[in-house]
């Protein structure tokens, strides 16, 4: 989601603000960490932003709270996706139908390898390795 916002972002020279909440404060130092890789690919794409990372009771409450302040929420999908009863989880469902702005919601496709491709970590390991015969 972070590198459609990038985009539409530096078309319409805008600012992007990395919002994050999290009930506690365990959640909130590994929200504060994701959050950080997320400012690294603005500032590697020179595209000006704010990070907000804040403890909350209602995670959705405080998302549709800070949305209200902006003209595009971009989110991206949780896992639960995949079990086809949400389009892109139960609580960024939730969201779009909460939200008086203008959503994009962001899910990423993972391809399954073909058969007769190796994986990265096969091709990783055949580097690894000494060729059959070869001397070491």
């Amino acid at each position: 989601a972070t590198s459609y916002a990038v985009l539409i972002a530096k078309q319409d020279y805008s600012h992007i603000t990395i919002f994050s909440s999290s009930a506690d404060d365990a959640g909130k130092a590994k929200e504060e960490e994701y959050a950080e890789k997320l400012c690294q690919i603005c500032h590697i794409h020179d595209v000006e932003y704010t990070k907000k990372v804040v403890e909350s009771k209602s995670v959705e409450d405080a998302i549709v709270e800070e949305a209200s302040d902006h003209d595009l929420v971009v989110f991206g999908a949780a896992g639960e996706w995949s079990l086809k009863k949400y389009a892109f989880g139960s609580m960024q469902d939730r969201l779009a139908k909460r939200i008086k702005k203008p959503i994009l919601m962001v899910r990423k496709i993972r391809q399954k390898p073909k058969k007769d491709t190796k994986e990265e970590s096969d091709i990783e390991s055949d580097l690894n390795e000494p060729e059959s015969g070869s001397e070491e």
